[in-house]
Order: structure tokens, then sequence, then C-alpha cells
């Protein structure tokens, strides 16, 4: 009796979860229920934060619009003529006496100040912060996945992807027929990725695009779409018909259930990145191989392809260091939509 009300308690508990937030994202895509935000700061920071408030309306920010760091003394008038409910500061320029101007005129116009840290593409969640003679200290937590924490996500891993593994079986054994039958080439590829640890491990994946599409790369550098190290071509010439459908519904990655039966990968984590993209890793960046890479993930069911580097690294470090059981079932739950929508695939 106790087990099954546990187990009905964490399912019920789960998708109570899922409504409510997938019901609040829906009315902040409306525009309901929205915090309007004025954004400080004009440089690239800045407007990087801004496009991140405008293009996600579901983390409840509206962003107003940017002011620049030399036009602070037009703030005062700007927040009277506009409904702003909050004025965030994200520059790496402003000095001291610039932020205490802008915390005094928020306080005149009895309006709510934030400040984004310059490192907000980096640390999360997990910071503690410390007064050393009225001094505040900074500090990163670096507790990441206990060793218990690791058991209980293994066996998530193992449980899901057999039950995964069953439920597809039809949708693996169609396409693999479909692939055979559409252009010369095997069925499942295997691609050397990298791993937790930086290591490398072998990847497979349903082939979608032509045999000599590694040999194209370089000729169509110029149509690279983008930033950092990522190579995405919204329409690829290399795709075959079969592969640009299976690649649009992500089913191109159901043969990593194989690598996590082998403890390579995860069903959610960030996605493991090709060996040439993390040479043009800075150190910083190889933070997401702390963790197993996924199927799916954060980054996936948050934009995919449409996503900047920066911001891809910013969910899979927002991910590391929040993990939690329901987290990741609540992504697997919202992987579903993403992927009938396709959106930012490609």
């Amino acid at each position: 009796m106790l087990a099954q009300s546990w187990l009905l308690a964490i399912v019920a508990l789960t998708a109570w979860h899922v409504v409510f937030d997938l019901t609040l994202s829906a009315f902040r895509r409306r525009g309901a229920g929205l915090t309007h935000v004025l954004i400080v700061g004009g440089d690239a920071f800045g407007q990087s934060f801004h496009e991140l408030l405008s293009e996600n309306p579901e983390l409840g920010y509206a962003s107003e619009g940017v002011l620049k760091e030399d036009q602070v003394e037009i703030l005062a008038d700007r927040l009277q003529r506009a409904s702003v409910d909050e004025v965030m500061l994200a520059s790496r320029e402003m000095d001291s006496n610039g932020i205490m101007s802008v915390m005094a005129i928020c306080q005149e116009q009895s309006v709510r100040f934030s400040m984004v840290p310059n490192l907000f593409n980096v640390l999360t969640s997990r910071i503690q912060v410390r007064e050393i003679a009225g001094v505040p200290i900074f500090v990163i937590d670096e507790r990441i996945f206990l060793r218990s924490s690791r058991i209980l996500k293994r066996s998530i891993d193992l449980i899901l992807g057999l039950v995964s593994l069953i439920l597809t079986s039809p949708v693996i054994a169609l396409v693999s027929l479909l692939i055979k039958l559409d252009s010369r080439g095997p069925v499942v590829l295997t691609q050397t990725r990298i791993g937790k640890g930086s290591r490398s491990f072998t990847v497979y994946k349903f082939r979608s695009m032509r045999q000599d599409a590694d040999d194209m790369k370089d000729e169509l550098a110029h149509l690279n779409e983008s930033q950092g190290p990522l190579f995405k071509i919204r329409e690829d010439p290399r795709l075959t018909p079969v592969g640009r459908v299976i690649r649009k519904l992500s089913i191109d990655e159901l043969p990593q259930l194989t690598n996590v039966f082998k403890g390579e990968m995860s069903l959610v984590g960030p996605r493991p990145p090709l060996p040439s993209e993390v040479d043009q890793y800075a150190s910083w960046q190889r933070k997401r191989f702390e963790v197993l890479p996924g199927i799916t993930g954060l980054a996936q069911i948050s934009g995919r392809s449409d996503l900047t580097f920066d911001e891809t690294l910013r969910f899979d470090f927002y991910y590391i260091e929040n993990w939690s059981p329901l987290m990741d079932i609540k992504i697997m739950l919202k992987t579903l939509p993403s992927v009938i929508t396709g959106r930012g695939a490609y």
C-alpha cells in the first residue's frame, strides 16, 4: 500500500507540475502575467539578455527595450512614461557610480531594481552568498551529481530506456527499411563524439545524409548558420528525402538507446559534440563534460538548432547544476511536443 501510494504520488505530482508549467507557459506566450522590464546596458552583453527575454516569454518577462549606459539621465523620464515593473542592469561597462545612479532612480520611482551578473552565461542557481565585513562574496557550489544521484539517474535510464526501445521498435524497423530503399549507404552510422570526462565514444545514428556528406562540409562552410563551433544549415543539401523527415522528427537519434544501455549516454543530458567542435571550446565551456551526454535535453526542448551556442551552453549548465529526477521526467515529457512540432530541428 505504501509503495503504491508513493509511486502514485510521484506520477500525480509530476503530471500536475507538467500541466501547470505548460498552462503557465501558454498564458505567458500570449502576453499574460508577464513582468515588464527595462534593460540598462547597450553593449553585446545587455543586448543578448534582451534577446533572451524577448524570444522566451515563457520565462515570465517582457523586455520593454534597452537603454544604453550613456542614456541613464533619461531613465527617470522613461520610467514615468512607460509601464515598467523592474529595471535590470545588464552591462559589463558601467562603473560603480553609474550603478548607484540607476539604483537611486529606481528607488525614487518605486521600481524594482535587479542586476544580472556579468557571468550570467556561466553561473547558475547553485550560488551561495557570503558576507565578509559587509562585502558580499559569491561562492559556487561544485557538488555535481552525488553518488546516490548517479545511481538513481542510471536506474531511470535503464528502466525508461527499455520501455522506449519496446515502444519504438516498430518505428525503428520501418525507418531502417525506408533508409535502405531511399539511398545507398549503411542504415546506421557511427560517429566519434565527446562524452563525460572529455572521453571519446562511438555514437549511433540513423543515416540521414548522403554517403559523402563529410567530404562536402568544407565546400558548404559558407552556408553555416550557427555561431561558435557548431555547424548547422537549415536547408542542408546533403540530407536525403527520408533523412530530412527523420531529422525533423528526431527519429535519427533512436539508435542512441544502445549508447544508453552501454552507459555512454543518458536519456537526458547535454548533446555530445564532435571532436572538431570541442577543439574550439574555451576551458570554461568544458563544464558540460562533467555529466553523461543525453539523447534529449533542456536545450532540445527550448529551441534546438534555433539556439545560439552560448544559449545552448546556458541551458546545459543550468541542467547540470539543478538536476533532479523530476526535471528529467519533465524534459522527456516535453520532448514529444517539441518533436511533433519540429521547432528548431534541421
